[in-house]
């Protein structure tokens, strides 16, 4: 596996460290920034994680799988990550998040790192075109309490 196939973010985010953190893991959150998906887990190392949706007709569609790997609450979380969207990412091999928060001044660092993939997949490339759109509107979500009107992904 070669350590370079990775993407790294790095952004400052005006904001109390709870608040960004609670935006990370809350499903009643996560949608408000991440193109409407809703993470779901267990706070726990092993334990399942999806990202879900609501698809057309209105029901749930998983859109990622994985299992949390890291678990240290407002400090960081790593998880795999299995993209589900269609059968050409589903043959990727797991790929692995990690968010680390870190206080900086009247705002908070935050890293994200995408790494573990195979080579420059399905995966690899889509993920290098979600993060980017994803995390601005983090930011602007948090920063103004409105996100950016991109367009979905999913």
């Amino acid at each position: 596996m070669d350590n370079k196939i990775k993407q790294i973010y790095v952004l400052y985010i005006r904001t109390s460290i709870d608040k960004l953190w609670d935006s990370l893991v809350r499903a009643d959150l996560t949608p408000e920034w991440f193109a409407g998906m809703a993470v779901k887990f267990e706070p726990k190392v092993g334990a399942a994680l999806v990202y879900e949706a609501k698809g057309p007709d209105g029901l749930a569609v998983t859109l990622v799988k994985g299992k949390v790997l890291e678990y240290e609450p407002k400090k960081n979380i790593a998880y795999s990550f299995s993209l589900q969207v269609n059968d050409a990412v589903r043959a990727d091999k797991e790929s692995r998040v990690r968010y680390e928060l870190e206080p900086s001044g009247d705002s908070i660092k935050l890293t994200v790192t995408h790494d573990q993939f195979e080579a420059e997949t399905p995966s690899f490339q889509g993920v290098g075109q979600g993060w980017p759109m994803h995390l601005s509107t983090l930011k602007s979500w948090i920063e103004t309490g409105k996100a950016l009107d991109l367009p979905k992904m999913h």
